[in-house]
This record gives structure tokens, sequence and C-alpha cells, in this order.
């Protein structure tokens, strides 16, 4: 758990299929000094396309977080996240989850592009 992530401290498949529709998974997540248990779940998985889970909040907050991937030229894929939820309210580790998120984006991409392209 963690390698984009570090503040991801453990998951753990709890029903379902990889990556499938309906597929659940318990998280704990490092929040400041504490550590936090979320249930995450696929809820719409489109290979190539989409990939749509969301995550349930100890405090009744529900987060939905979409990717979507669109080819650009050869070698490229541009990614674009969108997270929904409650507008009001935003709970501090909704916040958290979302800015880490796309933290491990900004990493897997640096990653991504310092490896040398093969076919």
């Amino acid at each position: 758990a963690g390698r984009f992530r570090p503040d991801v401290v453990a998951v753990r498949r709890t029903s379902g299929t990889p990556a499938a529709p309906g597929a659940t998974y318990r998280q704990v997540v490092k929040l400041d000094w504490r550590r936090v248990e979320v249930l995450v779940e696929n809820t719409e998985h489109q290979p190539d396309q989409r990939l749509s889970f969301a995550t349930h909040e100890p405090d009744g907050v529900t987060l939905i977080t979409t990717y979507s991937f669109q080819p650009i030229e050869l070698e490229h894929t541009r990614v674009t996240v969108t997270t929904d939820g409650p507008a009001r309210n935003l709970s501090r580790l909704a916040r958290s989850l979302r800015k880490r998120d796309l933290e491990g984006l900004r990493e897997l991409k640096r990653t991504l592009e310092s490896r040398p392209f093969r076919l």
C-alpha cells in the first residue's frame, strides 16, 4: 500500500473482483497524527476509459471519484479526475483525501514520465 500515496497505510479487498463494479476495500489512511479507516467501493470500470469509486467516510460523507483516460498521440494519456460530494461542510478527511489523491497522481506522472518508453 502507498507506493504513490504514502498516506495509505493499508488496503484490503473485502468483497468482489478487483477493479470490477461492486468490489469493496477497507483502506487505512494517515491523517495528521491519527489513522482513519474508510470503505472504498468500485462503482464503474470501463478498461482504458473510466474508473470510478465511492469513498465512504466514518462521518457519513461519501465522495465519488472518477478517473477518465483519454489517449493523446502515441505515448500520452490525459487523465481527468473529478470528485463529487457534498459541497457544504466537506469534512477535513474528505479535503485531505482529495488533496492527497492529487499529490499521488502527480507523483505517478513524474514516475511514469521519467522512464524510457519501450515497445
